[in-house]
């Protein structure tokens, strides 16, 4: 997770969430700029290899519509940053892979805000 955030806010200085965006007391979201909002979806080991273990992860990039075109080239500089990326933690070897289905538009019921869901796989490989 550290990585995640840091790499995040090392691509962008946009304001980086875990799990939610901050919302209002109503659950509305008062959106004034572009914000990423990463999770885990917890983790999942692969049954025919023993040494490795999947960590799916969504990365939403909210963003009010009239900053579209910004958008999209921040996803693509998310993604190069992203994929392929491989990280060495305490004797650990985490890749990061794109997603089968990489890119996604979500809908949102504030006709003024969109968000943009990116999904990888983290796999843990162990000896």
């Amino acid at each position: 997770m550290i990585f995640i955030e840091e790499k995040l806010s090392e691509i962008s200085s946009l304001p980086v969430y875990y799990e939610d965006i901050v919302r209002q007391d109503d659950g509305s979201i008062n959106l004034k700029s572009t914000s990423i909002v990463y999770n885990i979806e917890g983790s999942y080991k692969v049954a025919d290899i023993k040494i490795r273990r999947d960590i799916p992860i969504i990365i939403d990039v909210w963003y009010l519509k009239k900053d579209i075109f910004s958008v999209e080239d921040l996803i693509d500089k998310i993604d190069n940053e992203f994929s392929e990326e491989v990280i060495f933690v305490d004797g650990n070897v985490y890749k990061v892979f794109r997603d089968t289905v990489f890119y996604s538009n979500v809908p949102e019921q504030d006709e003024n805000i969109g968000r943009k869901r990116l999904r990888y796989t983290i796999r843990n490989y162990r000896n």
